[in-house]
């Protein structure tokens, strides 16, 4: 059995053609294949190396003489405001690197105690601050924090009820923030606010929660108000 390839328009063999997905020749045999795909090759690098040298043409850097201000030696850069030289630079680099090693090797370690885990560890470069181990322990101590503060009162509380107590009015400026607004990014959306916040050791609890407009509550933040600041907001 032969076939004809539509490169070369001759009759070959079927073993000089792969074969598709469906079992039947291909339309062009191997050694055509072959041959166009060397000089595909070819052309994209000779249109590669032409675009570099193109590149480098426009992309010329300017290089400056500078005098190094430590050694007195010429030499040059790629940056107009240079200063020293290269091998001025990692000496210098070296010498502070030998400084701060020197600094690390006397540092005495402190003995601390972990939060969270209760695992003594030893805080380097005499850092006082430290309270947890790792960063993990931290982010555990804090979630857990913070989930003892939101249970405390009612576990559950429906938003809506909130706002329709409050009679969909802010607790601060005293604006209408209509139930049509809720979920938007408009000034007066409705959303509820805790009064003492839970950073700062708030309940989440009825007692705790008012209905509050978009513009007051990205203004209020996690801070505590005053009496005198709400009349002066709302304008009473």
């Amino acid at each position: 059995m032969t076939h004809k390839c539509k490169r070369c328009n001759e009759e070959k063999a079927l073993e000089a053609f792969s074969l598709n997905n469906r079992g039947n020749p291909r339309g062009k045999c191997k050694a055509c294949v072959n041959e166009y795909s060397k000089q595909f090759r070819t052309d994209k690098q000779k249109s590669r190396l032409s675009y570099r040298v193109t590149q480098s043409v426009y992309k010329s850097c300017p290089v400056y003489f500078k005098v190094c201000a430590i050694s007195g030696k010429l030499f040059t850069s790629k940056r107009p405001h240079a200063k020293y030289s290269k091998e001025v630079t990692k000496e210098v680099s070296k010498l502070f690197n030998l400084k701060y090693q020197h600094i690390r090797q006397n540092t005495k370690a402190l003995l601390f105690q972990c939060k969270h885990c209760g695992v003594s560890f030893l805080s380097e470069h005499k850092d006082k601050r430290k309270k947890f181990c790792s960063y993990r322990c931290s982010k555990k101590y804090y979630a857990k924090d913070r989930k003892v503060k939101t249970r405390q009162g009612h576990r559950r509380m429906n938003p809506l009820t909130v706002l329709e107590r409050d009679n969909w009015t802010c607790y601060i400026c005293g604006c209408f923030t209509p139930k049509e607004f809720r979920g938007t990014l408009s000034d007066n959306a409705p959303e509820v606010d805790h009064i003492i916040p839970l950073s700062k050791g708030g309940e989440h609890a009825l007692s705790n929660v008012r209905c509050c407009c978009r513009k007051c509550n990205n203004r209020k933040s996690n801070t505590l108000l005053t009496p005198v600041s709400i009349i002066v907001a709302g304008g009473g």
